[in-house]
């Protein structure tokens, strides 16, 4: 863990993550205003600290975290500042709260024919993404048309939701993040499209209809954690951490394709806190076309004050990934483009990784990003029990988050950090080096550490 700052509050600069071939341009702050997220001294009783502070100052407890990290998260009215939260001396650390978005995503609820709102009851795709990783030959997953043999892993899918009726996904339950509490199993609908969107990569059902996903049948949590115009509160995304590293929820793996340029010390412990229960965490590296740890190349986790790494990917917790194309399932490089993109590839707007920092637990020849993965075009479940394409690193990371899950129910689950970390590192040497990619090794990898592509056939 990087150097805990004391009585400071965080000064952050963010960028939005778009899902298209665009660049994006970096955001002003984008601070919840009178939010803060603070950390109690040890031996404090969390619970009451925040209602006692919260009554002194006229607040509003938004949450209580007591697995993440010890603290709460509040709303303060107008006039009153983190300053008058540092008066008490119970607090030992204040940061303002921040949005955290989705890309924009497009209208959902679309037919395998294409038609607006069909339920996309057809015969079954395995999608290219899907055979590219080598899942339709990995025997765990065992993709044949019938649902006998669902994988036996429960991933947790940090999101907008996800649309429980859908015939094509298992979603084992849920709970939402966004209300003025902790994660209650009130409504994690999708009312957005990207988590559906993310929950068919990572685990459609193998059931001879629609798509299949990497881990077919795996058991889906929604942890609702973004609204309905697709930003969630970094508050709640945190209560969202926060459940799943309660041993109790089970989770093995949660996906999170979301990040923006940002610095927040509570957002690193509560995935680390995560990470020492044994869950994996898979985060979408990206899709601004720059550095994950910005212009500079330096993992910057003890300088608040210039923030330029986009997290959570940059934390070496998490397993980050990039994008790449593929058009056609298989290696090679076909000849010219499909759709749009060069065969077999990066994509020229996705994020990458100059150098790493040396404390990373493990060892990637991507620096600090573990893996890449298909993250063009990729065919997956829409709301409306439909199915739609889009394209980002959003869709690249729960190709991953599949291929983590396969891999733990082949070995089984990590039962703390150092389990992890060789979950990590074994996927990552696992994977497909670049230069096997294309029949002419052409790469277009805008640095020199060539990370590989996530491969679940030799396992």
């Amino acid at each position: 863990m990087g150097k805990t700052i004391l009585f400071c509050v965080a000064v952050v600069t963010l960028v939005m993550a778009l899902g298209h071939e665009i660049r994006a341009q970096r955001a002003r702050p984008a601070l919840v205003p009178g939010a803060y997220i603070v950390k109690v001294a040890d031996g404090v009783d969390v619970g009451r600290t925040a209602r006692d502070v919260a009554q002194l100052l006229g607040g509003r407890v938004k949450h209580v975290y007591g697995r993440a990290f010890r603290g709460f998260a509040i709303q303060l009215p107008p006039g009153v500042t983190a300053a008058d939260l540092l008066d008490d001396r119970r607090l030992v650390r204040v940061e303002p709260d921040i949005t955290i978005p989705l890309p924009p995503f497009p209208e959902a609820g679309l037919s395998a024919g294409g038609g607006k709102g069909g339920k996309g009851r057809t015969s079954q795709q395995v999608p290219t993404g899907v055979r590219r990783i080598g899942a339709d030959l990995n025997s765990i997953a065992d993709i044949d048309g019938f649902n006998d043999a669902p994988v036996n892993v429960d991933i947790a899918i940090l999101d907008s939701g996800i649309d429980s009726s859908h015939p094509d996904l298992y979603v084992a339950g849920g709970v939402n993040c966004i209300l003025d509490s902790q994660c209650i199993d009130g409504s994690y609908e999708d009312d957005y499209g990207h988590g559906t969107h993310v929950a068919g990569i990572a685990a459609a059902i193998d059931n001879g209809i629609g798509v299949v996903g990497v881990a077919p049948g795996a058991r889906l949590w929604a942890v609702k954690t973004h609204g309905s115009n697709g930003i969630a509160d970094l508050s709640d995304v945190i209560a969202g951490i926060d459940w799943v590293a309660d041993p109790a929820n089970h989770i093995e793996v949660a996906n999170m394709s979301f990040g923006r340029v940002a610095y927040n010390a509570a957002f690193r412990q509560a995935i680390a806190a995560g990470v020492s229960q044994g869950v994996v965490f898979v985060a979408a590296a990206g899709n601004s076309s720059e550095d994950i740890y910005g212009d500079d190349g330096v993992f910057n986790e003890s300088s608040p004050n210039v923030p330029d790494d986009f997290i959570p990917a940059a934390y070496p917790e998490v397993a980050a990934v990039s994008a790449m194309a593929d058009g056609d399932g298989k290696p090679g490089g076909s000849t010219g483009k499909r759709g749009g993109y060069l065969e077999d590839t990066l994509v020229s707007w996705g994020n990458y990784s100059t150098a790493v920092w040396n404390g990373n637990p493990v060892f990637s020849s991507g620096a600090a990003i573990d893996l890449a993965a298909p993250g063009s075009n990729i065919y997956s479940t829409a709301m409306g029990g439909g199915y739609t394409t889009f394209d980002g690193t959003s869709m690249a990371a729960p190709h991953v988050t599949g291929a983590v899950a396969l891999y733990i129910a082949t070995f089984g689950r990590a039962n703390g950090a150092e389990d992890v970390v060789s979950i990590r590192q074994a996927l990552i040497d696992l994977g497909e080096r670049q230069e096997w990619w294309r029949a002419d090794g052409r790469m277009t990898d805008p640095d020199d550490n060539h990370e590989r592509l996530v491969n679940v056939r030799g396992f």
